[in-house]
């Protein structure tokens, strides 16, 4: 079989009238013979050409010339010739010069570090190594015999060595051992991260490296209590972001948050161990949150680690303490006013915002001041005075009213006033509970010119 060019707008025949292309040497680009054995109908040939030609676009077409060995009856003869066009192909040549062949690249290999035995198979995917753990691996030269090559490892691990000299020391070794170590981090979860190994008229190759987290969350089984309410118990559980081969101890405790340590009592409060081959441990605690005087919003306190900096990071968990003390809001309507308007009644009420544990009694304060009355009352009077009360059980008080009369006057200045009440810290009708109030703001907007 040979090949022979043709014309690209060849006619039938043409192949046949062609020539073999030669060889570098002048010899015809030509296979070897195939003998077609008794009894059978196909001869199969598996070959491979090169073929080396200027720019442009080439015609191609395969050429068979068989013959059979039937002779005359005396013995002579040559026996039947048959030539066959076995197919054409084209091809397009481009110019200048052609690439280079894929250079030597590396291949990665598993180490079994209980006896340092070499995986028979490339590392397909990624090698996993625990955070904080090493793990060895083999580079192997392939398709080359001599480099220098250079390790670079992405932030997240490190390479020991970081160079390779081919061949060995030895002077026949095409797989050398490498030592990878994963950082240890605070983030909980996997992270892929990659070293690329890289020598002179090498293709560069690059190795995935999933470092398995080994952190532990934890996460509290209530998400909230009740300043001077009742104890709650419920479970602090412990858990890993991939199982481990060892027993994963766990010292934590509650603190930290923003409340101090007056704020709760805990009970009960023990440390885990996640064994071997599981995922979590749990623990079964009391909290109660201590009753206190002072007026405050909502505090967290931390299930936490014992000791900063221990081998695992414990991702903390927070439960919140609710504070028990109503806070109050004035409200006054209408809040604005206009001069010259004459005597207007202004409503006050105010509002919690929990459920009031005990009666209520907000004495409300109007301050006298230049430009308006209150009630009649002008500046250099007595500030006048309304209690509004919230009932137990709600959240809501009755409304009480006051007449204010904005005063005709020559400036342009606007007048604002607040509606108080009793100083914070009260505590609420016998029930040892303490609240805070919001005042209530009034403007009287001038209608002088400035």
């Amino acid at each position: 079989m040979s090949i022979r060019e043709i014309a690209m707008d060849a006619a039938a025949g043409a192949c046949e009238a062609a020539d073999d292309l030669a060889a570098g040497r002048g010899n015809p680009v030509v296979r070897n013979l195939r003998d077609l054995e008794n009894n059978t109908n196909e001869i199969v040939f598996d070959e491979s050409f090169t073929l080396r030609q200027a720019e442009g676009d080439k015609m191609y077409c395969f050429w068979l010339a068989s013959a059979d060995v039937a002779v005359e009856a005396n013995g002579r003869g040559e026996g039947n010739p048959g030539n066959y066009e076995l197919g054409n192909f084209s091809v397009s040549w481009p110019a200048g010069t052609p690439p280079t062949p894929p250079g030597p690249t590396f291949e990665f290999f598993e180490v079994d570090t209980t006896d340092g035995s070499i995986g028979d198979d490339p590392i397909d995917g990624a090698l996993e190594v625990t955070e904080g753990a090493t793990a060895t691996y083999a580079v192997k030269l392939t398709e080359g015999t001599e480099a220098e090559v250079t390790l670079t490892a992405a932030p997240g691990v490190t390479v020991n060595p970081t160079s390779l000299t081919f061949p060995h020391t030895d002077g026949t070794s095409d797989t050398l051992i490498v030592v990878l170590t994963a950082t240890h981090d605070l983030d909980v979860e996997n992270e892929d991260v990659t070293v690329t190994h890289s020598a002179d008229d090498f293709d560069d190759a690059t190795l995935t490296v999933t470092s398995m987290d080994e952190d532990v969350t934890l996460t509290v089984g209530e998400s909230s209590i009740t300043e001077g309410g009742a104890a709650k118990t419920f479970n602090v559980y412990a858990t890993l972001t991939n199982e481990q081969e060892a027993d994963v101890p766990v010292a934590w405790s509650f603190g930290g948050g923003t409340a101090v340590a007056a704020d709760w009592t805990a009970t009960n409060v023990a440390d885990m161990t996640i064994t071997a081959g599981n995922m979590s441990d749990t623990v079964e605690v009391t909290l109660t949150a201590n009753d206190d005087v002072e007026i405050e919003g909502d505090e967290t306190v931390n299930a936490q680690a014992t000791t900063a900096g221990q081998p695992l990071h414990l991702v903390p968990d927070a439960v919140t303490i609710m504070d028990d003390d109503p806070d109050v809001t004035l409200t006054v309507t209408p809040s604005s006013l206009n001069e010259g308007d004459g005597a207007t009644t202004l409503t006050i009420s105010a509002e919690s915002d929990m459920a009031m544990p005990g009666v209520l009694n907000v004495l409300v304060s109007i301050p006298l001041g230049d430009g308006y009355t209150v009630n009649g009352e002008a500046t250099g009077g007595t500030d006048q005075t309304v209690t509004v009360t919230i009932d137990t059980g709600n959240t809501q008080s009755n409304s009480m009213t006051v007449s204010v009369d904005p005063q005709q006057d020559d400036d342009s200045d606007n007048i604002t006033f607040e509606i108080t009440g009793p100083a914070t810290g009260a505590q609420v009708g016998g029930a040892g509970k303490f609240y805070s109030i919001e005042a209530a703001t009034v403007t009287i907007t001038d209608d002088d010119s400035s």
